[in-house]
């Protein structure tokens, strides 16, 4: 059935921030997000930098970062 078929493929599940120092943080919370929605993870975590900006402090890396990871909803 189609409902079956969508169940079994292999979709994205994405997180974004824009503290490089949140990664950590923010990979968890994916996690967890994934957990409760039944979703099984099938394949590797990638964090994709989106945009970077050195305007305003020059120590402080200013960074727009996609968190996604594939997952497969098991409902």
């Amino acid at each position: 059935s189609t409902s079956r078929r969508q169940r079994q493929m292999c979709i994205r599940d994405s997180i974004y921030t824009e503290d490089f120092d949140e990664e950590q943080e923010c990979a968890a919370k994916l996690l967890e997000y994934c957990k409760k929605n039944h979703y099984e993870i099938c394949g590797d975590y990638i964090c994709e930098e989106i945009m970077e900006m050195h305007i305003f402090n020059e120590r402080k890396r200013s960074m727009y970062l996609r968190l996604q990871v594939p997952v497969k909803m098991n409902k």
